[in-house]
């Protein structure tokens, strides 16, 4: 990408136009295993990971609605890789909880996903690895501290 004789409203449309391309890129190329294991339900099988949750923190920690996590669980519990249990001091919540193929297919997930981010990175020569890291790091520390105004 030429970013010569652009302007810094135009610089940064076409790189944050850049970093969205990049971003759906990633996700698809690391986080599809088929029909059951798309990058949203392998993030809900890692949330579930660390012990059972209701819908609602569950919507919380991806960061969706709970409608759309009541569709993905009931496909996750369709595959065998979820099980919903009743909550055990609220009986209008439901449990949803990783069973044992669950988390099978999480780690067969992880260990696709570490292959092709491992084939992507290897293209890049150690020097590059450090500056993606350090402007990455940049990046997301404005992010998360972003300047008081």
């Amino acid at each position: 990408m030429d970013l010569d004789g652009l302007g810094p409203v135009e610089r940064a449309q076409a790189l944050a136009a850049l970093t969205a391309r990049f971003a759906a890129s990633y996700v698809r190329a690391t986080g599809s295993r088929g029909n059951v294991l798309s990058y949203p339900r392998v993030r809900a099988l890692e949330v579930l990971a660390a012990g059972p949750a209701i819908m609602k923190d569950l919507a919380g920690a991806l960061g969706t609605t709970p409608r759309n996590v009541t569709a993905m669980v009931d496909a996750l519990e369709h595959g065998g890789l979820v099980t919903r249990l009743p909550h055990p001091s609220d009986r209008r919540a439901t449990l949803i909880q990783l069973t044992e193929l669950g988390r099978t297919e999480l780690r067969q997930a992880r260990l696709v996903a570490l292959e092709r981010v491992t084939s992507l990175f290897g293209g890049l020569t150690l020097a590059e690895q450090k500056q993606y890291a350090q402007t990455l790091g940049q990046l997301l520390s404005a992010l998360c501290h972003p300047p008081v105004a």
